[in-house]
């Protein structure tokens, strides 16, 4: 009888994210102390933020969080602990705050710091930053509703959260930090961090027409339910990327496929760098496409040209992942420091990503009414 061994743990690895561009603000931007539908007892705000990072790469992120009327709230937060006279975060030691105790300062002066959400939004008279620190995303919302401003040009972040609905499978970017930035409109990006998982069927061949990879990888990522079901345990999802070639240097782009992107055997563990586009799906608009009568308006100054540009490529809109990189990181070896790549081969079997439950996209899925994705997809839909 042959032995059986036992399965890898599966573990997260990064999913980060960085957009910095100009505020959009429209009659979807916040929804505040709203009731629950199926629970008129919860009430939460929501966030549905868009950030314009130019040339029709119009981003989004999000936030939603609230309490139960009846006070029975909580929050779940991490404390400090000093070290060289230093307040540090100490994830060993847990704590429980109720919802009447999530502005009280002595109770904060006691919580880490990366339990935080951070806005800076505002100036002091000396032109520096303020920041504002929020335990619920709740309050962090309706501080934002007070204080951002369309145009203003910001960077945020915030975790990548991954899920299925339907027969696709849905990124959330979760933000965890706002603030002002000085980035001129060149300087906009919207970029991600993620620890993917590959195997030898990983990487596609070139499509000509995208001028990219398709890249067909797998997450690690934590399942709190399936058809009802609590799973509450790490689980794996398909996640579609593309790695980008590179124009001026095409042959670059074939060392990448082939260094990184080629398994000779089980599943490697690597950290990509790419950038989201959320708009016009790599469409230029030059003036001689523009009719004659239009672009005379535009000269007069009475139409504006990007106005007009979205509205030529509005019915092309994408959302893709385009991997530019890999991560890498620093260690010290012998007193030296030295800089590897974020990746780990054999990492997994496929045995050990297999699991005793589905989280493949299915076509017919219930999605909570009072979820963050339900809230999510009826913005979308709209």
């Amino acid at each position: 009888m042959a032995k059986q061994t036992e399965k890898a743990e599966l573990k997260k690895g990064r999913a980060e994210f960085v957009i910095t561009g100009a505020v959009k603000l429209n009659q979807y931007t916040f929804g505040t102390d709203l009731e629950g539908s199926n629970n008129p007892n919860w009430i939460y705000n929501k966030l549905f933020l868009l950030v314009d990072c130019g040339h029709g790469n119009v981003v989004s992120s999000q936030m939603m969080g609230g309490y139960m009327a009846d006070g029975s709230s909580k929050i779940y937060a991490h404390g400090v602990i000093e070290e060289g006279g230093k307040k540090k975060d100490d994830w060993s030691n847990r704590i429980e705050i109720e919802w009447a105790d999530r502005l009280d300062e002595d109770v904060l002066s006691e919580v880490g710091n990366k339990c935080f959400i951070k806005i800076g939004i505002e100036e002091t008279d000396k032109g520096k930053p303020h920041t504002e620190r929020f335990l619920s995303e709740y309050d962090a919302i309706k501080y934002l509703e007070k204080h951002l401003e369309d145009g203003m040009v910001v960077n945020v972040r915030g975790k990548l959260n991954y899920s299925t609905y339907k027969d696709n499978v849905n990124i959330e970017k979760q933000i965890t930090s706002i603030y002002l930035s000085k980035a001129k409109p060149e300087e906009y990006k919207a970029t991600f961090e993620q620890t993917i998982l590959i195997d030898s069927d990983s990487a596609g061949k070139l499509d000509k027409e995208r001028l990219s990879y398709p890249i067909d990888a797998r997450i690690i990522e934590y399942i709190r339910k399936v058809d009802g079901e609590k799973i509450n345990k790490n689980g794996v999802l398909p996640l579609s990327l593309e790695l980008k070639v590179n124009e001026e240097k095409p042959a670059m782009t074939k060392v990448f496929v082939d260094k990184i992107f080629k398994v000779k055997k089980d599943v490697t563990s690597i950290g990509v760098k790419g950038i989201f586009v959320e708009g016009a799906d790599d469409i230029e608009v030059d003036e001689e496409d523009i009719d004659p009568e239009v672009l005379e308006l535009i000269n007069a100054g009475l139409l504006d040209m990007d106005e007009i540009k979205g509205q030529m490529t509005r019915g092309d809109r994408t959302k893709r992942m385009l991997v530019t990189q890999p991560l890498t990181y620093v260690v010290e070896e012998e007193g030296q420091k030295k800089t590897k790549l974020l990746k780990e081969e054999r990492k997994y079997t496929e045995d050990d990503l297999i699991v005793d439950y589905d989280v493949s996209p299915k076509e017919d899925v219930e999605v909570d009414e009072d979820s963050d994705l339900a809230d999510l997809l009826s913005e979308l839909e709209e």
